[in-house]
């Protein structure tokens, strides 16, 4: 059996495709995704806007066409934090059901984090036993703690990528000042994340999303996106160190223009390199373990699973 799902984030939205290898495990059928910007003007206005709500709807009738041409008897569309967070959040779920045909699940920042970590198993070998998983996003980040090699204790954090542009950054390059404000904010918020998982300085952090995945890649200075290589990448506190100032100094235009740089991504990549940066200083981490895998890979196989 084929199984579909579409993680339908606060910038991004995911479709996979997928069915159960030989011997267990996840084989990958189709994979896509696209920058859509779901909360755009979210944390101003606290409503989905309605040419956000026009773009991602576009997006989802593709994808609902690209999984059915691929044979997926089954389909999961879930929603994070823009939708649950949105005053018209339920209306539109009801106009996502109207469009594709298909509900529309608003995960609760918990259950996101528990399908996260169950994708993450099934895509990364060699998972260490303890450590924080950590997924960030365009409007929530969740954490984690892994003990004996299962999900713990999990926090989901409202904030993100697409809001901390819109609250900090507004010029690019970056304003040095306004940098520092933002790792500021951050630091304040995740802090008491780490005293509450009880993580212990130098803890493991497994990444997933699309934040530490391409900045794997520019890392590894792919001229294209490879997944077999970002994945199990060892992303170092020196290379984010790196790449948030080589990044925070070019334009939009420069960064438009390198090619593992997905298109959408260019305006938010600095908050996600200054979040990553922040989260390895207050765990005390030497390295970020990336996964290529996340909360669309969990869906199919819980699907998959049931």
């Amino acid at each position: 059996m084929r199984a579909a799902a579409v993680d339908l984030g606060t910038n991004t939205v995911r479709l996979l495709v997928g069915e159960l290898a030989t011997g267990g495990g996840l084989t990958i059928v189709h994979a896509a995704q696209r920058v859509t910007r779901l909360g755009e003007g979210l944390e101003a206005t606290g409503r989905l806007n309605a040419e956000a709500t026009r773009r991602t709807l576009e997006v989802l009738e593709a994808f609902a066409a690209e999984w059915r041409s691929h044979g997926a008897e089954r389909a999961k569309i879930a929603a994070t934090a823009a939708v649950r967070e949105a005053a018209n959040g339920e209306a539109f779920a009801r106009k996502v059901a109207e469009t594709i045909g298909e509900p529309l699940a608003v995960l609760a920042g918990e259950e996101e984090a528990r399908l996260t970590a169950l994708g993450v198993r099934g895509g990364l070998a060699g998972l260490p036993a303890d450590g924080v998983l950590v997924d960030i996003g365009g409007g929530s980040t969740e954490f984690i703690g892994l003990r004996a090699g299962r999900p713990g204790r999990v926090m989901s954090l409202p904030v993100g990528v697409v809001k901390g542009r819109e609250a900090f950054l507004d010029s690019d390059p970056v304003e040095p000042e306004a940098l520092r404000a933002l790792m500021a904010y951050f630091t304040d918020a995740v802090t008491p994340v780490r005293h509450a998982l009880e993580a212990g300085s130098g803890s493991t952090l497994i990444g997933t999303a699309g934040t530490v995945t391409t900045l794997a890649a520019l890392d590894l200075g792919l001229d294209r996106y490879e997944p077999e290589r970002v994945n199990a990448h060892l992303l170092t506190e020196a290379a984010v160190v790196r790449l948030l100032e080589e990044l925070g100094a070019m334009t939009l235009d420069e960064r438009r223009a390198i090619p593992v740089m997905e298109p959408g991504r260019e305006d938010v990549i600095v908050v996600g390199a200054a979040l990553a940066r922040v989260i390895m200083e207050v765990f005390g981490a030497p390295e970020i373990l990336v996964s290529e895998y996340g909360l669309r890979e969990g869906l199919v196989l819980e699907l998959l699973a049931g």
